[in-house]
Parts: C-alpha cells; structure tokens; sequence
C-alpha cells in the first residue's frame, strides 16, 4: 500500500473514531461532573475539599485540554446533529473536569462521612411514584369532555375524533 493511500486510510478511521466519540466523551464528562456536584454541594463537610480537590486537579489536565479542544473543534458534529452545544465544551474540556472530579472525590471522600448528620433529612421533591402500565391514569383536569373549539359546538364523543366542518 502506498504512503498516501496509508495515510487517507487513517484519517478515515480517525474520523469514524473521534466524530461520534466527541459527542460521547462530553456527555460522560458532563455526567461525571454533574454527578460530583450533586453528591459533595448536599454535605457541609465535604464540599470545600470536594472543591479543591477538582480546582487542583481539573489544573493538572489543563495541558491535555489542548489535545481535546483540537480534536473537538476539528471533530465535534454541527448544531443540527447535536443539538446541545454544553456538550461541546465539556468535550473540549473533558480531561481537566474528567482529572478534577476524580481529585475531587478523593478528597471529598474522606470528609463525606463527617458531614452526614448536617445533611437534610427532607424528601426529595419528586416524591411521587411514577404511573405504571399497569395502573389506570387519573381523569384529566378538566372532566372527560374536551373544550369546545372555538365555534361553540362541542366535538363528538363518539371517539371518531371527527367533526362536521361549520356550516
């Protein structure tokens, strides 16, 4: 195989790698990162360690930042692909919140227990059990009849969902 065939070869295979793997890798960043926020910002003791902890670290991947903002920038797909553009930041800068939220947890870690008794003992507010296929859902707000559309006459309720145009 030649030089340049080799080469075309693997920018392709590079392509199919990095284009869906830019979009994955911010999605696991923002999901670690929010994962890390959640856990340690609820616990008094453990949030400050929690947080020098990810500044320390998420600095020690500052110089890994400059290869993942390069492949994102170069790889990352358009806004009609992939909607949400806070997942080409956390892309871009995966590794130092990847390196920071680690830190984070480690630090974080050993402070967590110290914390528990200051922790709320309230609900979430999402306490509601969500229906099953099995249970009947409940009749909608505003009786069983649908308002009427706007020309005074009240649909058919023979379930056909068909109306008479107005005459």
């Amino acid at each position: 195989m030649s030089g340049w065939r080799r080469a075309l070869l693997i920018l392709l295979i590079l392509v199919l790698v990095f284009v869906p793997g830019c979009v994955t890798f911010g999605r696991a960043s923002w999901s670690t990162f929010d994962w890390g926020g959640s856990t340690f910002s609820t616990n008094p003791a453990s949030f400050v360690p929690y947080m020098v902890g990810f500044v320390l670290f998420a600095f020690v991947g500052l110089p890994l930042d400059l290869f993942s903002w390069g492949a994102t920038a170069l790889f990352f797909p358009d806004e009609k692909e992939e909607p949400s553009r806070e997942f080409y930041w956390f892309s871009a800068l995966g590794p130092s919140i990847f390196l920071g939220t680690g830190g984070g947890t480690i630090l974080g870690a050993f402070f967590y227990p110290f914390g528990l008794p200051f922790m709320s003992e309230e609900k979430s507010w999402n306490t509601e059990k969500p229906p099953s296929d099995d249970e009947p859902l409940p009749p909608p707000p505003g009786g069983k009849t649908p308002p009427p559309d706007g020309s005074g006459k009240t649909p058919p309720q023979d379930g056909s969902g068909h109306q008479e145009p107005p005459k």
